[in-house]
């Protein structure tokens, strides 16, 4: 699908000679440097350093051990009667552990680049909506020392890899229907996509897609015939 939808060769060159800038390649480097030099900084005495994990994600990791590893790949399992668990997350999981041991270290370590990812994706995407520095670099600031995010990124559990999907394909989707780009729109839809096998609030993303579709389509008419 990406290989469908990707610019021709002389087209993608000019593009990245185009977006080629090292103002903003500094601009978000340093606020991903910050992110992570506050969060690692006193990681050893921080109350998130590794000596225990949040409930769920104790339920996560025994969700792996008993249900993925060793069984058929499943998108989804289904626990009798109510409960559905997204397995997409403990795949991605598995291979920290795969790589760097099965340790509490290494499962923090998946987390840690997820929050990276949102933090980057958001940052990005308030970029793209205000094009304004001062609201970017505000942003990044408060989002940094937020104290749910700054717990949660290594405390949190399954829930982060939904985040972190819904705003890389919000942003990539935004980005295609504001410079006509149909590669941005298939990550964007396949992010989305993605989304259904991360976690509820993926599934609640989707469907917050869907309604703000039929509402653009009956008020923007024109446009929306223009679009599809």
């Amino acid at each position: 699908l990406l290989l469908a939808f990707a610019p021709s060769p002389g087209k993608t060159a000019k593009l990245l000679r185009a977006s080629a800038n090292w103002k903003t390649t500094a601009f978000f480097v340093f606020w991903i440097l910050i992110f992570i030099i506050s969060h690692l900084w006193n990681f050893r005495t921080a109350p998130w350093n590794g000596d225990a994990l949040f409930d769920e994600s104790g339920w996560d990791l025994y969700f792996l051990k008993h249900y993925v590893i060793g069984h058929p790949y499943q998108a989804a399992w289904f626990h009798p009667p109510w409960i559905s668990r997204e397995t997409l997350f403990h795949y991605y999981v598995w291979l920290f552990f795969r790589l760097f041991g099965y340790n509490i270290l290494s499962y923090e370590a998946a987390q840690f680049v997820i929050w990276c990812a949102i933090f980057f994706f958001t940052l990005l995407l308030v970029h793209l909506l205000f094009e304004s520095w001062t609201v970017t670099s505000v942003t990044a600031l408060i989002f940094n020392f937020l104290p749910f995010s700054f717990i949660y990124t290594f405390t949190g559990y399954r829930y982060s890899l939904g985040t972190a999907l819904c705003l890389g394909s919000l942003y990539f989707l935004h980005l295609g229907f504001k410079i006509g780009s149909a590669f941005s729109l298939s990550l964007g839809g396949i992010a989305a996509g993605l989304c259904l096998a991360s976690s509820i609030t993926g599934k609640q993303y989707l469907l917050v897609l869907l309604l703000f579709g039929i509402v653009y389509a009956a008020f923007h008419r024109r446009s929306a015939k223009a679009h599809f």
